[in-house]
């Protein structure tokens, strides 16, 4: 299995870094969007050449201000890199600059290899109740879209097998009305793969879509912000079985960086049941 991450990014290049190379092993590629508005070369010049093998910084970069339909296009500008220019992945991770592994490479890898065919996609219908109007406020003209086509919300973090690329872009190549739409959606990145994936009528979508993310997320009330992990959070990560993290930040989060290093990423886990 050759395992590409996906990385959103735009600061801390240091913690990007540690990232990167947390993830580091055979059949393992990154491919990174930093924002438009972050100085590209912060990040660059603290990649030995040797870790420049693995990575690649996509050249096309957007304004990712959050809640726009940059985020999006950022995803997607990541995925056409992949489906066009790393043909030998086989699974795609998207990961932001302040995720971290909360399992080593070898558990991951088992896991992603059980369940290769699954698609990780947390997902919910609009109307969705933990969000305020159930989210419909989020989309314009909700009433009448919905005749024609079922919105659905979850996280913008997923996984897909490479294949799904295909099925992704050619959904759009048939259906450029949908793009148009979602531009004037409020904070597309919750919803845009969700709705696209579920209205997508592909028979591997329908027999392999798991309604589950990979990452553990402690989500803040009544905002549901996702909240900073700090070295309080260690006994919650250490029960979990997600993959990953987030978020991590701060300038200086490295005390329960290390602590995942020392006691998680460096033991060798047999793979349980998620």
């Amino acid at each position: 299995m050759h395992i590409t991450y996906i990385i959103l990014a735009h600061k801390n290049p240091k913690q990007l870094l540690r990232l990167v190379r947390a993830l580091s092993c055979e059949k393992t590629f990154f491919v990174i969007h930093i924002d438009f508005y972050s100085d590209i070369k912060n990040f660059i010049e603290i990649f030995t050449e040797r870790d420049l093998l693995r990575v690649h910084f996509i050249p096309k970069r957007s304004m990712t201000s959050w809640g726009s339909f940059a985020i999006v296009e950022a995803t997607l500008t990541c995925f056409h890199y992949v489906h066009t220019g790393l043909t030998m992945t086989t699974r795609i991770i998207l990961l932001s600059g302040q995720d971290y592994p909360i399992k080593n490479n070898k558990y991951i890898r088992s896991y992603l290899e059980f369940n290769n065919n699954s698609i990780f996609l947390n997902y919910n219908k609009i109307p969705y109740d933990k969000w305020v109007y159930g989210g419909k406020l989020r989309f314009p003209c909700f009433e009448i879209i919905t005749e024609q086509i079922e919105i659905y919300c979850g996280s913008q973090w997923f996984s897909l097998p490479f294949q799904v690329l295909g099925i992704i872009f050619e959904f759009l190549e048939f259906n450029p009305d949908f793009i148009t739409y979602y531009k004037a959606v409020d904070v597309p990145d919750e919803s845009f793969f969700q709705t696209l994936l579920l209205n997508c009528d592909d028979e591997f979508v329908k027999e392999n879509l798991v309604n589950r993310n990979l990452h553990l997320i402690k989500w803040d009330s009544p905002y549901m912000h996702p909240r900073v992990l700090e070295k309080n959070a260690m006994k919650l990560i250490k029960r979990s079985r997600y993959l990953f993290a987030r978020k991590f930040d701060g300038e200086q989060p490295s005390v329960i960086l290390d602590k995942i290093d020392s006691e998680l990423l460096s033991t060798k886990k047999e793979l349980a049941e998620f």
